[in-house]
């Protein structure tokens, strides 16, 4: 409940600081003149809100013309927003903070990024073979479980943050990954979308551990 009040307030503070700009921008424009294509393509979207560890921060998606990009701003409204990436096409996703708070990690084009929280160079941290589904990191964000997803194997794999290296923790078509508050635990879906001879879902939920153990 708190976490969804949480994310409900930096939505709103967001919404309230940025988009505020876009819509004084829109009504100056309409009592002069009608709004252009040009015009409206300018008005940015923030979504996707995601506190600091610490609470001084909030990293969002700032959204131009179906573009895109990260941006990091104070969680007082002090400063400017700081533009954390910068993608002509591709776009972000499944951002979030790493565990010692100066780095951000997200998804783009099926693999894994990094950038420093304070700005600057954006580059790849670890791509999947598949280039599949995205990443969902535990708790204490030194883990994450990604989707594997080709031809030869299916299933959910974690990686480990510190040495990158990777645990295989189904070999179904597992789906919608989620933690448990802990990190010790796994929960997803599994089972092909489908019926049976005799009519029926073939989907499920289950629970696994998240370590090999």
């Amino acid at each position: 409940m708190c976490l969804g009040k949480r994310v409900l307030g930096a939505t709103i503070a967001i919404a309230a600081a940025l988009g505020c700009a876009g819509y004084v921008l829109a009504q100056t424009a309409s009592r002069k003149s009608a709004l252009t294509i040009e015009q409206l393509i300018e008005i940015k979207h923030p979504s996707d809100p995601v506190w600091s560890p610490d609470n001084k921060h909030v990293l969002f998606t700032w959204d131009r013309a179906d573009i895109k990009n990260l941006y990091v701003r104070n969680a007082d409204g002090s400063g400017a927003p700081i533009a954390l990436t910068s993608f002509p096409e591709g776009g972000v996703a499944g951002a979030f903070w790493s565990e010692d708070r100066e780095s951000v990690y997200f998804v783009h084009e099926g693999d894994l990024w990094k950038v420093p929280a304070a700005g600057g160079e954006a580059k790849p941290a670890w791509s999947k073979p598949d280039r599949g589904s995205g990443f969902v990191p535990s708790p204490d964000a030194k883990r994450v479980v990604y989707r594997m997803w080709n031809e030869e194997e299916h299933g959910l794999r974690v990686l480990n943050m510190e040495d990158s290296s990777v645990t295989k923790r189904t070999n179904d078509y597992a789906n919608f990954p989620r933690w448990s508050p802990y990190g010790k635990y796994l929960v997803f879906s599994t089972g092909r979308f489908g019926f049976r001879d005799e009519g029926g879902s073939m989907t499920g939920f289950r629970s696994r551990t998240a370590s090999s153990s």
